[in-house]
């Protein structure tokens, strides 16, 4: 009985799952909006970048501390990496990132941000593929379902009808699309390493962008001419970079790599409607559109897995009792 007791009072690790993955999508949807408003001639975007995963790796090494002080009398809890493969995915998974940002900066500084948005939302689709039929990862039908709402509330929500142009497919457009294959890379592996320390893995994929970024401000140019700027940058790399990828690695290591990247695309609608705030532009139709389809897809996947996890715990109580 005492251990049924328990049983029932643990958490359910898909709900916290479903938590860490939704609060890093909020996180998240700070990091676009802020790099359009902040990045000019002299400050420019790769600046932006640079000092957006300084603050990143600032904030991983000191809740790095913290989780090794607190866990000193309990190493194997630290779940550090040790083996070589684990390195290895690491690293993988870094370069994966710089691939990511730079692929995603370019494509921001010479195409229309709207155009660029359009086609990095096809990173759902990307993940869930790769996670599927390269990394063999089990990925649950509702996915297939969702997918489709959500990357097409993403597009109708990134394209710019105010204008009347349309979709211009430019060729800066196919670095974005770079972008959306480095993103499932690392989305998948980092999965391969989700149940390991989340700051000592995010603190080396975002160290190795860091200093990719601080090399391309080198050979591209670009000066501080304030240190307003620059501190905007890092504040926002700490929680939309930092605090972002940390709940990510958690929440891949109990929902998994494709419902994870399913739901981080609540980032996309959330960054839009910063932006739309900050800037003080009023929506059109296709704002209220893109996000019903959003929140069709988003909602799929939490009913299905909140539906599933009653199932476990409905069996799990038959076999106790």
């Amino acid at each position: 009985m005492y251990m049924n007791k328990n049983k029932k009072q643990a958490l359910n690790p898909e709900i916290v799952g479903l938590f860490c993955i939704i609060i890093a999508a909020v996180c998240a949807s700070i990091y676009q909006p802020y790099s359009s408003i902040l990045s000019d001639d002299d400050f420019s975007i790769y600046i932006y970048g640079a000092f957006s995963y300084l603050g990143s790796c600032v904030f991983c090494i000191v809740f790095f501390i913290v989780n090794m002080l607190m866990t000193r009398k309990k190493k194997e809890e630290r779940m550090l990496l040790s083996s070589f493969k684990d390195y290895l995915f690491t690293i993988l998974s870094g370069f994966s990132t710089v691939g990511a940002n730079l692929f995603l900066l370019t494509a921001m500084r010479f195409a229309r941000a709207s155009d660029v948005s359009l086609v990095t939302n096809f990173e759902v689709l990307v993940t869930v593929s790769f996670a599927r039929f390269i990394f063999k990862d089990k990925v649950e039908f509702y996915n297939w379902i969702a997918a489709p709402f959500i990357v097409s509330g993403a597009i109708i929500l990134s394209m710019d009808f105010s204008s009347g142009e349309g979709v211009k497919f430019t060729a800066p457009l196919l670095f974005a699309l770079g972008a959306c294959i480095c993103w499932a890379l690392e989305n998948n592996f980092s999965r391969l390493v989700s149940n390991k320390n989340p700051y000592q893995v995010t603190g080396i994929k975002h160290f190795i962008a860091m200093i990719v970024d601080f090399i391309a401000v080198l050979i591209v140019g670009g000066k501080v001419t304030s240190y307003q700027k620059p501190l905007m940058a890092f504040g926002i790399g700490s929680f939309a970079l930092g605090l972002t990828f940390v709940l990510y690695v958690n929440a891949q290591r109990r929902i998994g790599a494709a419902r994870s990247s399913v739901l981080y695309s609540l980032s996309t609608f959330l960054g839009s409607l910063i932006y739309l705030l900050v800037m003080q532009v009023t929506p059109m139709w296709n704002f209220y559109l893109g996000a019903a389809l959003i929140f069709t897809g988003q909602a799929t996947i939490l009913i299905f897995t909140i539906l599933k996890g009653r199932q476990k715990k409905d069996i799990l109580t038959r076999d106790l009792t």
